[in-house]
């Protein structure tokens, strides 16, 4: 995946989410987010698999929330290896939380990091890690969300 392709259009994609961010919830409401959700994303071939990536910026006042929603664009699941090696080329490899639902018969692989005003990460709660093949990374319960 050493595309710069790849790596220009998620550029993009997240200069994108840095100038909609007040367009997203909290500082806007969640239908004028919505509307804007095709904004937001990007299709790519990844390792084979065609995949959408969906990039999201909020601001919560003393935090940003970054986001990612990975989606097999013909195929309802995908490997868990691609999902991290797209998270961590997107996101980073530090400070993330995955939680993964369905949407339409699909599995959406979710992945979302904080950082404070100044820059810096803001780690989740060690209770909630897990792990693969070294990666460590939050591991987020459904009944811990809320979707609307």
């Amino acid at each position: 995946m050493k595309d710069r392709n790849f790596d220009k259009e998620i550029i993009n994609l997240k200069r994108l989410g840095e100038r909609l961010m007040v367009h997203n919830y909290p500082l806007g409401s969640r239908s004028e987010e919505d509307v804007l959700g095709p904004l937001k994303m990007g299709s790519f071939c990844v390792d084979g698999y065609d995949v959408d990536i969906h990039y999201s910026k909020a601001d919560y006042e003393t935090y940003y929330l970054e986001s990612i929603q990975i989606m097999g664009r013909n195929a309802p699941f995908l490997p868990f290896v691609l999902i991290c090696k797209i998270a961590r080329r997107v996101l980073g490899d530090e400070a993330l939380s995955f939680i993964e639902f369905f949407a339409d018969s699909n599995k959406v692989y979710c992945w979302t990091r904080s950082i404070d005003k100044v820059g810096n990460l803001l780690y989740p709660p060690e209770d909630d890690e897990c792990s693969y093949e070294g990666f460590n990374y939050a591991c987020i319960k459904p009944s811990e969300v809320n979707f609307y």
